[in-house]
């Protein structure tokens, strides 16, 4: 609790002392998801490149479609909240206020999608918000994903209500409102 004292009139005064929810900002974003992973047996944590997973991927990734979704840091540990059945297979982070990089996402798709035997594993789907970063990274990553045997799909989500238009998207051009085709 911050301290107060007594002004001249008798009335208490605020002191300026400032309160954290983190221990320091550059640890925030691993602090989170460790504590999100420690909470949470099913879920794992890959810190290197900031990736929160289903803990059993290895078996769940033979049969089904794995899903990724990322985000720009900061807002953790919500969107690793998402990671589980019936929704992701795998998040990945960014750093504070920035997407992750196409190595990052590379990485996750790599997680979510054994190469042993690509022909016989159904895919993985790539999910994120309709932000610059996040499409060039995203479809950097995908490219080389794609180019090393790798399936994998893309869908970008429009979800930024502050900011929509129909006509302005990453990607939009005149003939193609969406961007998308």
């Amino acid at each position: 609790m911050a301290a107060t004292e007594e002004s001249p009139g008798g009335g208490a005064q605020h002191s300026k002392e400032t309160f954290h929810l983190i221990n320091a900002p550059g640890d925030a974003i691993h602090e989170a998801l460790t504590g999100l992973t420690q909470h949470h047996p099913s879920l794992s944590y890959a810190p290197t490149h900031k990736i929160v997973y289903r803990s059993d991927l290895a078996d769940f990734r033979r049969d089904h479609v794995t899903t990724i979704g990322f985000s720009g840091g900061g807002h953790e540990p919500m969107f690793g909240g998402f990671v589980g059945p019936s929704f992701l297979s795998a998040y990945v982070s960014g750093n504070i206020f920035a997407s992750p990089t196409s190595a990052q996402i590379l990485e996750a798709i790599k997680l979510c999608q054994p190469l042993d035997d690509p022909e016989s594993h159904p895919g993985t789907l790539v999910v994120c918000g309709n932000y610059t970063g996040d499409i060039l990274n995203a479809g950097l990553a995908i490219t080389r994903a794609q180019a090393l045997g790798y399936k994998v799909a893309f869908v970008p989500v429009g979800d930024d209500v502050a900011s929509f238009s129909p006509y302005r998207h990453c990607g939009s051009s005149p003939s193609s409102p969406s961007g998308y085709h």
